[in-house]
């Protein structure tokens, strides 16, 4: 049901849709408010793709009810507040991360108005393609970012953001199928180490797109459009 054009929220009736609900795409539309907590008790949900519209609220943690999911696309909204809001004190994102991802899990939160810290990577243990772009997080990159997925991350977009500090450096050694990495318009000062160039596809690694400032990045074939 993308780009039909649809308005008004998503009815706490989806639970009528039962055990046969594998994916719910109301993408591109004009869907507004929350997600609707009785959204998390279609257990059977692989793919969510509610992307592309005017929702509103915060992430919920009984998003970890999904333990099947493979695709969560929430990108190009309005969700504010941390990821996620309150789940475990102590180790918030990591156990909802461990709780939904299966192999292949694709994550985008990108475009909406998520604030805090970047999520630590903790409970990342199969994730593919990460988009966190255009928020208002803050902090540091943590470094160890390039060991996400036992380092099999392909895809990871923080560009947009209030970040501070570096890139990490490990990306070499830790993960040598990465294609995308996006960290310009932030703030950060610190100048991409040169061993990351060794990731290019133009030397035998994966990394097409580098996307930094021109005075953080010198890797002469990546960074050709910095910023």
């Amino acid at each position: 049901m993308a780009r039909q054009s649809f308005t008004g929220t998503i009815p706490p009736e989806i639970t009528l849709l039962g055990p046969s609900l594998v994916r719910l795409d109301l993408a591109e539309n004009e869907v507004s408010g929350s997600i609707p907590d009785e959204t998390y008790e279609l257990t059977n949900l692989k793919y969510i793709y509610l992307h592309n519209n005017k929702m509103t609220g915060t992430l919920s943690e009984n998003v970890g009810k999904l333990q099947v999911l493979e695709e969560l696309f929430l990108g190009s909204n309005k969700f504010s507040g941390s990821i996620p809001s309150i789940l475990v004190p102590d180790k918030e994102f990591a156990r909802f991360v461990s709780a939904v991802v299966v192999p292949q899990f694709h994550l985008d939160l990108s475009f909406n108005n998520l604030i805090g810290p970047l999520p630590p990577s903790d409970g990342f243990s199969s994730l593919k393609q990460l988009y966190l772009d255009h928020n208002q997080f803050t902090g540091t990159i943590p470094e160890s970012y390039p060991m996400i997925a036992s380092g099999r991350l392909h895809a990871l977009a923080l560009n947009d953001n209030m970040l501070t500090g570096g890139v990490p450096t490990d990306w070499v050694e830790d993960n040598k199928f990465i294609d995308t990495i996006t960290v310009q318009n932030n703030s950060l000062t610190e100048s991409i180490d040169k061993s990351i160039c060794k990731l290019s596809a133009f030397q035998n690694g994966e990394l097409v797109e580098l996307g930094a400032e021109c005075d953080i990045c010198s890797c002469d074939l990546l960074c050709k459009n910095c910023y």
